[in-house]
């Protein structure tokens, strides 16, 4: 099954149509965006192993709050719930220095074993 055929479309559709939180529905797309890019980007290479789609979000969730705890100097504004999505990742927008495409691409770049892993301290913006 190749990305071109209709029976993948249906079954990546169907496969996010059992997601039951529209938000973390759109984290999910948007994490495929980012991989998608990537395969496009760098067609010649594979990806290397599976990459779970639910571990890049919730290593991008992780990435951004370490980013506000360094970035901002009140992080008691935000939620840390361990094993669940904080409110202020979802709230984000995708672009900009603490959107969520600026995370996912991190934790795709830092899941791929061909790719260098980056500092976490080295900004990735989409635009």
């Amino acid at each position: 099954m190749t990305e071109g055929e209709l029976k993948f479309a249906l079954t990546v559709e169907s496969w996010l149509n059992r997601l039951p939180q529209p938000e973390y529905r759109q984290l999910m797309v948007e994490t495929l965006m980012v991989v998608g890019m990537l395969v496009d980007a760098d067609s010649g290479q594979s990806l290397g192993d599976i990459l779970s789609i639910d571990s890049l979000v919730y290593d991008a969730n992780k990435l951004f709050l370490e980013s506000v705890d360094v970035g901002m100097n009140d992080s008691a504004d935000f939620v840390h719930n361990d094993g669940t999505i904080s409110e202020d990742f979802y709230d984000s927008a995708p672009s900009g220095r603490y959107g969520t495409m600026s995370f996912f691409t991190q934790a795709v770049v830092n899941s791929v074993q061909h790719l260098p892993r980056l500092a976490p301290s080295a900004e990735c913006r989409v635009s």
